[in-house]
């Protein structure tokens, strides 16, 4: 902190006790709305994005007050320029840096939604569609929808968009995803279709509709499968039938049956790194899939792994041996897959010993010999 600003409160108080007209001067203080000195809410005309009574994303008092930038601050300028320019020419720095933010690295991406006001709506969904295929030809089947920027314009879409006047572009954002990468498509559903999104009720149920059917035509091999899939996020499958945990109950797997099982089993015998982790997570009941934090591997798991025999049930059908079979035999070390193993080996044992015995029929004897 500046040495000019680190105790400005304490000595705005000790101001404050030493004049005359202190009341007269707080109140004065709360209508300018400087938020680190105020102490009611009082507010007039229309705020600027620049004024001293905001504190986020950059505090404008402690500059005014500091009378310096940060040597590691960005400058308001900066980001302004970038989408002035973007708005004139649909070029320029502002994308690329966008693209560039990251949860650890926000300051731009927080700058930049400070000051979206300056955008139309119109120009809003179409950072959106431009950012969502620089995410996919960058991350290609790992791109994810909470990207630091990407979460930025989704926050601004659902503040400024009316719910359910878009949803021809959204199903077109989400479908266009598919090819790429399944852990996108589902991520753009589960945040755009939410409770915070621009589509519900019916829209989202329609779009729903529209990703089942793009997925089963263009997923048509294990092949097809594993390049849409990403090992950093090996619960695509998962969330694609339960709509993200929406819908979790073995109907839903069951609906799956006469297309999933070919693909997954083909796509695990020929691609294990990419499928099987999946097919663990796939088989998991509820508790198997809680982890201590997300987004770090090796996963720190909290629960002991248990397969949800109904699901499995459900899906496999009379493939459900071979599904077992792979989580059994896995031989690679993903996290994932390795701690299924057992819960499966236990299951086709079970299976094995209460399977229906053959005996063999005494044969009749020949008619010549009788």
């Amino acid at each position: 902190m500046f040495p000019r600003t680190k105790n400005i409160k304490d000595e705005w108080t000790r101001v404050l006790a030493e004049v005359t007209a202190g009341s007269a001067a707080q109140k004065l203080v709360d209508l300018m709305g400087i938020e680190q000195l105020t102490k009611d809410t009082i507010r007039a005309g229309t705020d600027s994005p620049q004024g001293v009574q905001e504190s986020e994303p950059v505090d404008y008092f402690r500059r005014i007050a500091a009378e310096e930038l940060s040597p590691s601050e960005l400058r308001d300028q900066s980001v302004l320029r970038d989408i002035d320019q973007w708005k004139s020419t649909r070029s320029g720095p502002l994308l690329g840096r966008l693209l560039a933010s990251s949860d650890a690295d926000e300051e731009y991406a927080r700058v930049w939604e400070h000051f979206s006001d300056r955008h139309t709506d119109a120009e809003l969904m179409e950072l959106v569609e431009q950012l969502v295929a620089k995410i996919k030809e960058r991350d290609g089947s790992t791109a994810a929808a909470d990207h630091r920027a990407l979460i930025a314009l989704w926050r601004r879409c659902n503040r400024r968009l009316h719910r359910n006047e878009h949803v021809d572009w959204l199903r077109a954002l989400i479908l266009d995803a598919i090819p790429v990468s399944l852990h996108l498509a589902n991520g753009l559903f589960y945040y755009w279709t939410g409770e915070h999104g621009i589509a519900d009720g019916a829209a989202r149920s329609a779009i729903r509709q529209s990703i089942v059917q793009t997925v089963r035509a263009i997923v048509r091999t294990g092949d097809d499968l594993a390049r849409v899939l990403t090992s950093e996020h090996p619960y695509s499958i998962r969330r694609l039938i339960t709509q993200t945990g929406a819908d979790p109950g073995v109907a839903a797997f069951e609906a799956w049956r006469d297309y999933l099982p070919a693909l997954v089993i083909d796509g695990a015998e020929k691609h294990p790194e990419a499928l099987v982790p999946e097919l663990a997570n796939l088989a998991g009941d509820e508790q198997s899939g809680i982890v201590a934090a997300s987004g770090e591997y090796p996963p720190i798991f909290i629960n002991r792994y248990g397969i949800d025999r109904a699901r499995m049930t459900a899906l496999f059908g009379d493939r459900l041996d071979e599904a077992l079979a792979l989580l059994a035999n896995y031989a690679g070390d993903n996290a994932y897959a390795v701690r299924a193993a057992d819960a499966a080996r236990a299951w086709i044992d079970e299976r094995r010993d209460s399977a229906p015995q053959r005996t063999e029929q005494p044969t009749a004897p020949d008619e010549a010999e009788s």
